[in-house]
């Protein structure tokens, strides 16, 4: 027998104990008792059905108990030991079910406990676990299910560590939360204390004076769908921070496209390497000195290279120690590339630094530069010494 079996049990019998009483009480031998009230335990019954516990005392386990209010006893189909569900109060307004295989109440195990005046209006276990109705965030008439968070007595005030979930008569879910343990005194105090709202058209997180608003459009054939931060600290009008947008496949220009902008300006860091394309497990890439890869290429209007060297203007300078022909003929023939120059292997295996590799082709074609200034001189003394 569940519980829900169980409690149909109960309803029936007080269901038919109130009819019956109303008029006579019958037994099965057609002998019936007179009068309006039944008294178990009571003699001059107040109640249609009243029902006294006697006094308890001392069992051979020296345990106090009282005797049963309720006993509900089953015998298992397959034989075996009764099994028992009893009902009772304890000396306040509390009342207990209890299920045990044992006759003894020092054995009976627990498994609910009502505080019988809760019932009017909410309910709660061990003041943990609320549900009732409640004023939500927004000022306006709701439904309240907290877990921790317990409402003072008669009034909307809010105290201890806990969560609460919040409907609202708009129809939208909120989750307050209230770490510190603070008491939270006003309507306007609560809704600071949002961290999530749900409705239908979006997901809003909350921290402090920032939010998180998935989506933020969805509209159009394109279904656009925006991630938005939003800086409620913001002097414009337009409060969002950052903007991740999603764009559908039906966009005219743009389809299938994911978007990052800043609506009011701003900066976006990445200190964990970016990879565009390429193998995932190419652990060479993920584990280099660099922060962005791009696999295929990169298209763009613009480069610009910061480069805190020194440029090859020193090549002008007379301090300069250009190699003569004979020996940069020597090198050449020797190493197979020009000095300064990385080798193919090198540029293989380590690709090509824009900025050190711009500067040494300048070195070169400043050095060019020298060498046919020099050929130039020395064919304008052959010249004029015909």
């Amino acid at each position: 027998m569940n519980t829900y079996r169980l409690t149909l049990t109960l309803l029936s019998f007080f269901l038919f104990m109130s009819t019956a009483v109303m008029s006579q009480l019958y037994t099965d031998g057609y002998q019936s008792i007179t009068g309006d009230n039944i008294g178990i335990n009571k003699s001059s019954p107040v109640g249609q059905l009243h029902i006294k516990e006697t006094p308890g005392g001392l069992d051979f386990n020296n345990n106090y108990v009282f005797s049963k209010l309720i006993r509900l006893e089953s015998t298992p189909q397959s034989g075996g030991s009764p099994v028992y569900w009893d009902f009772r109060t304890d000396e306040g307004s509390g009342l207990y079910y209890y299920h045990s295989s044992n006759t003894l109440s020092s054995k009976l195990t627990a498994k609910f406990h009502r505080n019988i005046t809760e019932f009017e209006t909410s309910f709660k276990i061990k003041e943990n676990i609320l549900l009732d109705e409640a004023t939500a965030p927004n000022n306006t008439q709701g439904l309240v299910f907290s877990l921790g968070l317990n409402r003072l007595p008669s009034s909307n005030t809010w105290m201890n560590k806990g969560a609460a979930f919040f409907t609202n008569s708009d129809g939208e879910l909120q989750l307050v939360t209230n770490s510190s343990g603070n008491i939270i005194t006003t309507t306007s105090a609560l809704n600071d204390q949002v961290r999530l709202k749900a409705n239908d058209s979006k997901l809003s997180l909350y921290y402090n004076a920032l939010d998180l608003t998935i989506p933020g459009v969805l509209s159009g054939n394109s279904r656009d769908t925006d991630i938005n931060f939003i800086d409620n600290n913001l002097s414009s009008s337009d409060k969002r921070l950052f903007v991740i947008r999603s764009i559908g496949v039906d966009h005219s220009n743009s389809p299938k496209t994911l978007e990052f902008w800043a609506p009011n300006g701003g900066n976006a860091f990445f200190t964990m390497p970016v990879r565009i394309g390429g193998n995932y497990a190419d652990d060479e890439i993920i584990n280099s000195d660099y922060r962005l890869y791009v696999s295929n290429g990169i298209r763009t209007e613009r480069v610009t290279v910061d480069y805190y060297g020194t440029w090859p203007d020193y090549v002008f300078t007379p301090s300069y120690d250009l190699k003569s022909f004979d020996e940069l003929r020597s090198f050449i023939e020797e190493k197979g590339h020009l000095p300064g120059i990385p080798t193919a292997n090198e540029v293989k295996e380590e690709g090509i630094d824009l900025a050190k590799t711009n500067k040494a082709l300048l070195e070169k074609v400043e050095e060019l530069t020298l060498y046919t200034l020099e050929l130039e001189k020395r064919l304008s003394e052959l010249e004029n010494n015909q």
